[in-house]
């Protein structure tokens, strides 16, 4: 009897374990997806738990409870950009990755020649390049006066061959730029993340400060 006793004791304690185990590791997904992540290497691949950290990361933001500035590194930004926003981007454009190095954002995607801007000075231009090519523009995130965010471009390039920086602004007007206070012509306004009052760049992260009233 006693050793039957002792057997389902045992068996208790286990399956107890197992719960305390089971809840640990639930609660602590993240940061033990991420320490797996790290002792496989992959610490600096996007993926979409990544993309919910960033996801829960904006929603505090947002709630006014990120108790401080948010910081969305490179891989989480574009894990967002790879499973959260891929879907909503016109399907002609493809892969799109975005960089975050030294305080500039590099933004580029695969698009099919003939989506780009028709302009007289780009007629020949367009013609050495093949029928999908690499798109990329390096630029900086600037403040605009109405809550927005630009995104001022210093750099564009199609197949890496780049276009005279004096063409930039003709290019964005005919990309759909739209106008905003204080915005140059070589810069689009973005909007801001909901309960966001200003962003920038640190390194490899992109920095966003709560708004005044929120923080």
């Amino acid at each position: 009897m006693m050793r039957l006793l002792g057997g389902c004791l045992r068996r208790l304690l286990v399956l107890a374990l197992l719960g305390v185990c089971a809840v640990v590791a639930w609660q602590y997904r993240y940061a033990i997806g991420s320490a797996l992540r790290v002792w496989m290497g992959t610490a600096d691949v996007p993926s979409e738990e990544l993309a919910e950290v960033a996801q829960a990361k904006l929603a505090r933001l947002a709630a006014g409870t990120a108790g401080g500035p948010v910081v969305l590194r490179e891989v989480e930004v574009q894990s967002l950009v790879q499973y959260g926003m891929a879907e909503s981007l016109p399907p002609y454009i493809v892969g799109p990755c975005v960089s975050l190095r030294d305080g500039r954002v590099t933004v580029d995607a695969r698009i099919p020649t003939e989506r780009f801007p028709h302009l007289d000075e780009l007629t020949e231009f367009i013609g050495f390049l093949p029928d999908t090519a690499e798109v990329a523009a390096t630029g900086q995130l600037i403040p605009l006066p109405d809550g927005r965010l630009g995104f001022a471009v210093d750099h564009l390039s199609a197949a890496n061959i780049p276009l005279p920086r004096g063409l930039i602004p003709s290019v964005l007007q005919r990309l759909g730029r739209s106008p905003a206070p204080g915005l140059p012509p070589d810069a689009l306004a973005l909007p801001l993340p909901a309960g966001a009052a200003a962003a920038y760049v640190r390194g490899d992260s992109l920095i966003l400060i709560p708004r005044r009233d929120e923080a």
